[in-house]
């Protein structure tokens, strides 16, 4: 019994570029927002050192800059 030839897949091609490093499409992101603040801060520089871009509002984000964890103002992020 032979097998049929297995079928070569290619990369699907889109009209879009890849997006350029430092845009929002090429940064990966981890937006936080919990009320039990315990472990939040070394939770959220083990995701900065895994390459993540932090993102919070409200008192997590305060808890967060307070640890000394970066986190942009998401109005930034959000109204270019």
């Amino acid at each position: 019994m032979a097998f049929p030839e297995p079928r070569r897949y290619t990369p699907l091609r889109s009209p879009y570029q890849a997006p350029v490093r430092g845009t929002l499409l090429a940064n990966r992101y981890a937006l936080l927002s919990v009320s039990d603040k315990n472990g939040l801060v070394p939770f959220a520089r083990q995701l900065c050192d895994a390459g993540f871009v932090i993102l919070s509002t409200g008192g997590t984000a305060k808890t967060l800059a307070a640890g000394g964890v970066a986190v942009p103002p998401v109005d930034r992020m959000t109204n270019p």
